[in-house]
């Protein structure tokens, strides 16, 4: 069976300040809706860019703690950007003090927040997913193109 791959073309969500190589997520494996999500680790207060022009869909702006306890998964502040083709891409872990409104139209490289360590983290870091609504009104991940270098790659999480 193919793999799920991303119609959209993104690029990366924090420019090229951080190292475009995702870490190991365990997690992302208990959770197969996680599956193809991308952990990114980053000094917190790094910029989180729009990785494509959209609608802002979802912004949780309230949480100021995290750690690596699992009750803390949903405590977490995060933005969710609506793309064409029905695609979605959730920026996850956020400083509190997101730079977007619901509703808002933006711009790709539009700068949406700062990363941080709120939620369940072990360390600063990036959760970024390219989602698609399924028929039953979950969530399931699929696999992001971003351009980089002038070339198309697609990205998955490096096995433990």
């Amino acid at each position: 069976m193919a793999k799920p791959i991303s119609k959209n073309i993104y690029q990366l969500p924090f420019g090229k300040v951080a190292k475009p190589i995702p870490e190991p997520a365990p997690f992302h494996k208990e959770n197969k809706w996680l599956k193809y999500s991308l952990d990114f680790s980053m000094p917190e207060g790094t910029r989180i860019l729009a990785a494509a022009e959209g609608t802002v869909y979802l912004v949780v702006d309230r949480y100021t703690k995290g750690g690596s306890a699992k009750s803390l998964a949903s405590l977490t502040n995060r933005v969710i950007i609506k793309h064409d083709n029905d695609e979605y891409t959730d920026y996850v872990h956020l400083k509190k003090g997101c730079n977007v409104k619901k509703g808002e139209k933006i711009k790709q490289g539009k700068i949406i927040g700062y990363s941080g360590s709120t939620g369940y983290t072990t360390y600063p870091h990036l959760h970024f997913s390219v989602m698609k609504p399924a028929n039953d009104g979950s969530w399931k991940t699929v696999i992001p193109r971003f351009e980089i270098d002038d070339r198309i790659i697609t990205l998955e999480s490096p096995k433990d």
